[in-house]
C-alpha cells in the first residue's frame, strides 16, 4: 500500500530538501524515501499532484512542474523526475526552461521486453491528471525509416519506470552486430 508523503531529494549525494512522493510499505524508515541522486524518479500519488504548478513553454507546451520543497521550490520534468531543487521560484522556471523538452527526441532504452534492451524512441508522455492515470508510449528505434512497417508501440506507466533508461556504453545501438 502507498500513501502520500514527504520524499527526501538528494542530488548527486548531498541532501537538498524534501518534496512531495510516495511511502511505501516497504520504505523501512516509514517516513520517508530517500532518492539517491537527481535521475531518481519523483513517485506521485494522483492525489498528491494537488500542490504541483504546471510550468509551460511560452508556446503552451507544458515542461514540468513546480513544487514545495520545504521552504523553498523544486523543479520536476514531464517524466516525474527531478530537475533542480530546493530553490526559489524564478530559478525553478529556469531549471525548468533550460532543461526543455529536445531530450525526449533522444534514444532510450526499454528492458525487460527481450533478452538484451530494446532502442525505443518516445512517441508520448500524458502525466497524470484529474484522477487519471498517466502513460508514456515508445515504440522501436526505426532511425526514421518511413518505409519500415509500424512497429506495436508499449505503453508504460507514469512517472517514467526504472526500466525505461537513458541508453549506456554496451547498449545495441542499431549500428554494429
Amino acid at each position: 500500500m502507498a500513501s502520500s508523503c514527504w520524499v527526501r531529494l538528494s542530488v548527486d549525494n548531498a541532501d537538498v530538501g524534501h518534496i512531495p512522493g510516495v511511502l511505501t510499505d516497504n520504505c523501512p524508515s516509514r517516513r520517508h524515501l530517500f532518492l539517491e541522486s537527481a535521475r531518481s524518479t519523483i513517485v506521485p500519488t494522483i492525489e498528491g499532484m494537488h500542490d504541483w504548478t504546471p510550468h509551460r513553454r511560452d508556446d503552451g507546451e507544458l515542461l514540468g512542474w513546480i513544487l514545495p520543497a520545504n521552504e523553498d521550490w523544486a523543479a520536476v520534468d514531464i517524466l516525474g523526475r527531478p530537475v533542480a531543487g530546493p530553490m526559489d521560484w524564478l530559478d525553478a522556471e529556469v531549471a525548468l526552461e533550460e532543461h526543455g523538452l529536445a531530450w525526449l527526441a533522444d534514444p532510450w532504452m526499454l528492458e525487460g521486453e527481450a533478452e538484451r534492451p530494446i532502442r525505443v524512441r518516445v512517441v508520448e508522455v500524458t502525466p497524470d491528471r484529474d484522477g487519471v492515470a498517466g502513460h508514456i508510449v515508445v515504440k522501436v528505434d526505426d532511425y526514421g525509416d518511413v518505409s519500415r512497417p509500424a512497429s506495436e508501440p508499449w505503453i508504460l506507466p507514469w512517472p517514467i519506470p526504472e526500466r525505461l533508461r537513458a541508453p549506456r556504453e554496451g547498449d545495441p545501438d542499431g549500428f554494429t552486430l
